[in-house]
């Protein structure tokens, strides 16, 4: 048993769970781990745990694998290694990221791995450890600028590195798609699909962005009734569906929101509300906040959309709480941007909908002052 038999271990382990067996590739990369572990291979551990804690991910809670990410930073930084060091760190962040991990210290830990790659002159990742999320969701102002500069891409087509681009676009569909703007959704959706690359490698990317691919293809869907949106959903639901087997805390509750709204799409209207509600009740179990928030904030709009006005406005409050407790101070103004819209429209009498402690804060409590005298008024 040597260094070089862990790696070749913990690579079969990969690519058997990036082809769909799970269980058997999570065996494997244990037994890379335990094999570093338990004879000393300080030279390739921080490779080994990078790419072991991926496939992990897809079975222990994802909050577990924050700790092992560190353990491999540091021991690839102990060995020299700064490029295992830099993925750890990268995977590290993406996971506080994903995990609903408080965006004030994700952006932290963020800003730490950029300093730490231009350190290290890791100039050919220096658009991979950019998470614009994180930007866009934590950043006041105007939540609607374009999301990455143009000169970021003609950085990325001169580096010529088809991840960064396709990483690239796939972070500005996500963007756009929060922002509801269904033209940059559009644009950077089919830019995404026109690079044929598999991301096996950065296993830990994978079920993140299906989970969007899923959100996003079924909201197209339903603004342009183009069929191959529908069906991009249903394949990201089915595999989101297949990781929920092997992880429940991890992906059930994305499995079902993508659920949702296939019924959403399919008119199965009671259906939805249930899987709506569910959605939400397991992200609350799971300690998913950000998946708390997108569950409450689809159910929200779904509801207005059928008709159900004053239900839609307590989802849309429910959003902005969890947005707002999340850190994420620019979505959380767009949720309170999209209630003044909604909440304008004429309710039966004697309805009003309840208003959250965070929406009557600061200052927006004169704006909330304004809106229930307003429906009072209209009432």
């Amino acid at each position: 048993m040597s260094a070089m038999s862990a790696i070749g271990i913990v690579y079969f382990g990969s690519i058997l769970a990036s082809i769909g067996n799970i269980n058997d590739g999570y065996r494997f990369v244990k037994l890379a781990k335990n094999i570093v572990q338990r004879f000393g291979y300080k030279d390739v551990a921080g490779e080994v745990l990078f790419m072991s804690t991926h496939t992990i991910g897809y079975v222990e809670p994802i909050q577990s694998t924050l700790e092992c990410y560190l353990e491999g930073y540091t021991a690839a930084l102990e060995a020299g290694d700064t490029t295992s060091a830099c993925l750890n760190l990268l995977s590290y962040c993406n996971n506080l990221f994903w995990s609903g991990t408080s965006l004030g210290y994700t952006k932290n830990k963020y800003d730490e791995l950029a300093h730490f790659t231009k350190k290290h002159n890791l100039t050919s990742l220096e658009f991979v450890i950019r998470n614009n999320m994180v930007e866009k969701l934590f950043e006041m102002g105007d939540v609607n600028r374009t999301p990455v500069s143009d000169g970021l891409h003609e950085d990325i087509l001169r580096i010529k590195n088809p991840f960064s681009a396709k990483m690239f676009h796939i972070s500005n569909a996500m963007i756009a798609f929060m922002n509801r703007d269904i033209d940059n959704t559009l644009t950077s959706m089919e830019k995404y699909f026109d690079f044929d690359l598999e991301m096996w490698i950065l296993l830990n990317f994978i079920a993140a962005i299906r989970f969007f691919i899923g959100l996003i293809s079924f909201w197209v869907y339903r603004r342009t009734n183009d069929r191959k949106w529908y069906e991009r959903g249903s394949q990201s639901k089915e595999a989101m569906r297949k990781w929920a087997e092997s992880s429940k805390w991890n992906c059930l509750q994305k499995f079902i929101l993508l659920e949702a709204e296939d019924h959403f799409c399919n008119k199965r209207y009671e259906r939805a509300k249930e899987s709506y509600d569910d959605a939400i009740m397991f992200s609350r179990q799971h300690k998913f906040i950000n998946d708390e928030a997108i569950a409450c904030e689809l159910a929200g709009y779904f509801l207005f959309e059928v008709g159900e006005t004053a239900s839609s406005i307590d989802y849309i409050i429910q959003a902005h709480e969890k947005y707002h407790k999340w850190g994420a101070i620019g979505k959380a103004s767009v949720m309170f941007q999209y209630f003044q819209s909604i909440s304008t429209v004429k309710l039966p009498v004697g309805i009003e909908p309840p208003v959250s402690r965070e929406f009557s804060s600061g200052n927006r409590n004169s704006s909330m002052t304004t809106l229930k005298a307003r429906q009072k008024a209209q009432t």
